[in-house]
């Protein structure tokens, strides 16, 4: 099993095909960290609030979701 982005080549070229997993529904979690001692930049703060305003409520129960100044 392997992500079909990793494969995009391949497939194009037809030297493999992917085929979808019958009743399976992946799940994948995605995580942003930070270096908690280093500058946040006016651009890194825009992108942060963006990915917390569009995915918060796919975030798990215990979060450090904030930037601070």
């Amino acid at each position: 099993m392997i992500a079909e982005a990793a494969i995009q080549e391949e497939l194009a070229e037809g030297k493999l095909q992917s085929r979808p997993i019958p009743s399976w529904l992946p799940e994948r979690r995605i995580y942003a960290v930070r270096h908690r001692n280093k500058l946040i930049s006016p651009a890194l703060r825009l992108f942060w609030r963006n990915l917390l305003n569009n995915f918060a409520s796919q975030q798990p129960e215990e979060s450090h979701d904030t930037i601070q100044d």
